[in-house]
């Protein structure tokens, strides 16, 4: 069992430059400079210009569906009767699965006004980034002492120090779903070297594969972590979630991607 004591932020001439949030400027930082190089390379039908300008719209609409969606999913009476907070940046609170549903709106957008590109082109460029950023995401989730894991006395337990959320030896579950996202960005770079191998991309098939992997490993870690179960006292609202991305990911991949190769091979 272990001990942290962890300053979830660091103090720098008395301004606090938390963790978590510079992980957010890193992983936008990181998009920007890859969707560039991308453009360069002509592997992405954009100009410097239009990187530039989707790069606004897909930071505004990630934080807003994110935010939104963390009151939304996960705190619906805080948004009916204090709706002022959802602008309380700060205080944090961000849902991955509203922030999806905001960078699509946002790539919905950009989309109306740049008809040069698919929506594919950009997301199946965003989820290996996306991956990576939610890995050091969930490590600086450790760090801030939240979204703790349920009570246990494993021989890995960690005791965060943050009563009343966190108090006592838990699961490190911000550790699991850091893995969780690691791997899934190591499968997104395997099939992106695959396909440049074979000169056979597939368009959408990273980003529905992303959020079906994604989908099925947090129902999977969320079981240890100490979420509310309200679905029938066995699922969290995340897992809920989640597993909304699951059926619709499988059915886009079986439906678009599987079957029609499975044709092919028969005839």
């Amino acid at each position: 069992m272990f001990d942290f004591f962890i300053i979830p932020y660091i103090n720098i001439f008395g301004f606090k430059l938390y963790y978590y949030g510079m992980v957010y400027a890193v992983g936008f930082l990181a998009a920007y400079f890859y969707f560039r190089y991308q453009a360069k390379s002509k592997r992405l039908d954009l100009t410097l210009d239009q990187v530039d300008t989707l790069m606004i719209y897909v930071i505004i609409g990630g934080i807003i569906g994110g935010r939104l969606g963390e009151f939304i999913f996960f705190q619906p009476s805080v948004l009916i009767h204090h709706p002022l907070q959802v602008f309380l940046i700060r205080q944090g609170g961000m849902s991955i699965h509203g922030g999806i549903l905001g960078f699509l709106g946002a790539i919905w957008l950009f989309r109306r006004k740049h008809k040069n590109i698919s929506t594919y082109e950009v997301t199946d460029n965003a989820v290996m980034i996306a991956a990576f950023t939610l890995f050091f995401g969930r490590i600086a989730n450790f760090v801030n002492a939240e979204l703790c894991g349920r009570p246990t006395s494993v021989s890995w337990a960690v005791n965060l120090h943050n009563p009343p959320l966190c108090d006592g030896y838990r699961h490190p579950s911000q550790l699991y779903e850091a893995i969780k996202n690691l791997f899934i960005g190591s499968v997104l770079m395997f099939i992106e070297s695959t396909e440049r191998k074979t000169n056979r991309y597939k368009a959408g098939f990273k980003t529905w594969v992303f959020i079906l992997l994604y989908g099925i490993l947090r129902i999977i870690t969320n079981f240890w972590r100490d979420d509310v179960l309200w679905f029938f006292g066995i699922l969290s609202t995340g897992q809920v979630l989640s597993l909304a991305m699951v059926i619709v990911a499988s059915f886009v991949l079986i439906k678009y991607y599987w079957l029609p190769n499975k044709k092919n091979k028969k005839s």
